[in-house]
């Protein structure tokens, strides 16, 4: 999923959304995942607790319609993309989160 972060005093929620919790998996960070209550689609989430991101909300890059939104600035989770996901050259990358250094 590619999220754009933004400085959680920065960012304004707005209407209803209901949660999803999850375990990331790699770490046992649970996820809190906003998703809209009409058609599922993934909102936005709170970096969670013991994050790097911590105090920063992504919102889904789905949700933007902006032909020009800007492109990633780093890769995480690589060990799980499709194989066809290229990040653009010279992206930063990490198999699995920056928090194990990876």
């Amino acid at each position: 999923m590619i999220g754009a972060w933004f400085d959680e005093n920065k960012v304004t929620i707005e209407g209803q959304t209901k949660t999803f919790t999850r375990s990331n998996g790699d770490q046992g960070m649970l996820v809190s995942y906003e998703f809209c209550p009409e058609c599922g689609t993934t909102i936005w989430w709170p970096a969670p607790d013991g994050s790097a991101l911590k105090g920063k909300i992504s919102v889904a890059g789905g949700c933007f319609a902006d032909a020009n939104f800007p492109a990633p600035t780093l890769s995480i989770y690589e060990k799980h993309k499709h194989p066809w996901i290229s990040p653009p050259e010279g992206t930063p990358g990490f198999e699995t989160s920056f928090n194990t250094g990876d």
